[in-house]
């Protein structure tokens, strides 16, 4: 039996979204990208009088959603890279197209990316992500870590496939962009782009991405181990840790004596690329603590936030320009806010250790003059004591206490 409340209420007859309430869905839709449980969220929150189902509001955002222009999208991005390097021919851009002139390959760098490759090519960070566009293209970032200790898109790539010549068709544009090679290169130990990087990259040191390794360490032998692995992943991970070369064979002969069942594994994939993620080695390198991809992989999340499965290239250059230049912007009011409070402590330095402060100021990055003015200020307020240390007992400590 149906009532005339639930008619008035529920029929689509007589159902209507007010135009006020419109214009907001249209604004989240258009501007926001946001879902519906956002949205509706946000709508009960500044409409709290007004019901809307939940059919209604998905018609209302569909009429809103920004349609894509889908013909000739790759067409269209190398037409603006393209200007872009005419305008300015100190951008890099670099493309394949197969036989029937579908874009394969496509690699740029702006001016701006090439100045930070070069200033920051100590380490940088390499990862692939998919389901950026409609494609299925996969999506090749760079990263560097600037003098702010902050991740900087340097490079972007799209590729048909992940095969080795793909990587090495990235990795020399990279080169041929720069003209240089990074010291560190960081990845998620991927056998392509390691077959790549021997190739190209000839004086680069390699870092792989223990995250990833210990995500691998359970498909590979959890099985084989049964209820020894845990005990396993402890006595992996002390090798790994291991600070001294002559440790880690020692406990790497000790851990395949131990578990025979998985020796062909680690044989077989990580002891060949030990010196990218055992400690005794990377350690004697510079790598900014680096130690995971998670950066880039973190990079990689920002970016499809803005994006979908059905993206166009053009959407996704878009997405990868307003990242890039938010960077810039949150650089500037960093390194803004970051002297101002330097200025607000100077005093101290230049009082009690003028000639400690002048080195510093000529040496040090913004941030990390801030850090260390604040803790010379901040010793005011310690009270020392003189501790006599016992020298034997230090001695012994030193080595025979020592875990490397």
């Amino acid at each position: 039996m149906l009532f005339p409340a639930d008619t008035e209420k529920y029929s689509s007859k007589y159902r209507c979204i007010p135009n006020e309430v419109l214009k907001e869905i249209q604004f989240l839709t258009e501007h926001g990208n946001l879902p519906i449980t956002t949205q509706r969220k946000l709508l009960k929150a500044k409409f709290s009088t007004i019901s809307i189902l939940d059919c209604d509001l998905t018609n209302a955002m569909q009429k809103f959603k920004v349609k894509s222009d889908v013909a000739n999208d790759a067409s269209r991005l190398l037409k603006i890279l393209i200007e872009h390097k005419s305008n300015d021919p100190e951008w890099f851009v670099e493309f394949q197209l197969d036989q029937d002139n579908r874009l394969t390959r496509l690699f740029w760098m702006s001016l701006a990316q090439i100045t930070l490759w070069l200033e920051y090519h100590d380490v940088i960070l390499n990862d692939n992500t998919a389901k950026t566009n409609r494609y299925q293209m996969p999506l090749s970032l760079f990263l560097v870590i600037d003098n702010n200790t902050k991740s900087r898109l340097v490079a972007q790539a799209l590729v048909s496939d992940e095969t080795v010549e793909s990587y090495k068709w990235i990795l020399e544009c990279t080169k041929n962009a720069t003209m240089t090679e990074p010291l560190v290169f960081v990845t998620d130990a991927d056998l392509a782009i390691d077959a790549a990087i021997v190739q190209i990259y000839e004086a680069t040191h390699s870092i792989h991405c223990i995250f990833h390794i210990s995500e691998n360490l359970p498909k590979n032998v959890k099985s084989k181990l049964s209820d020894q692995y845990e005990n396993f992943v402890q006595s992996f991970f002390s090798c790994r840790n291991s600070l001294c070369e002559e440790l880690f064979y020692e406990r790497w002969s000790k851990l395949i004596e131990k578990y025979p069942s998985v020796k062909d594994y680690l044989m077989r994939a990580l002891y060949p690329s030990r010196q990218a993620w055992a400690r005794a080695f990377t350690s004697k390198i510079f790598t900014v603590g680096i130690q995971t991809t998670s950066r880039v992989e973190g990079y990689n999340n920002i970016i499809k936030r803005e994006l979908s499965v059905n993206s166009t290239l053009c959407g996704l250059a878009d997405a990868l320009d307003a990242q890039f230049e938010h960077e810039v912007q949150w650089n500037h009011f960093f390194e803004y806010r970051t002297l101002s409070n330097c200025m607000g402590i100077t005093t101290i330095s230049q009082d009690l250790f003028p000639e400690v402060d002048k080195i510093m100021n000529k040496y040090l990055t913004p941030q990390i003059l801030s850090a260390e003015r604040m803790e010379m200020a901040q010793c005011l307020y310690f009270v020392p004591s003189k501790v006599e240390p016992n020298i034997a007992e230090v001695f012994s400590v030193f080595f025979y206490g020592l875990k490397c």
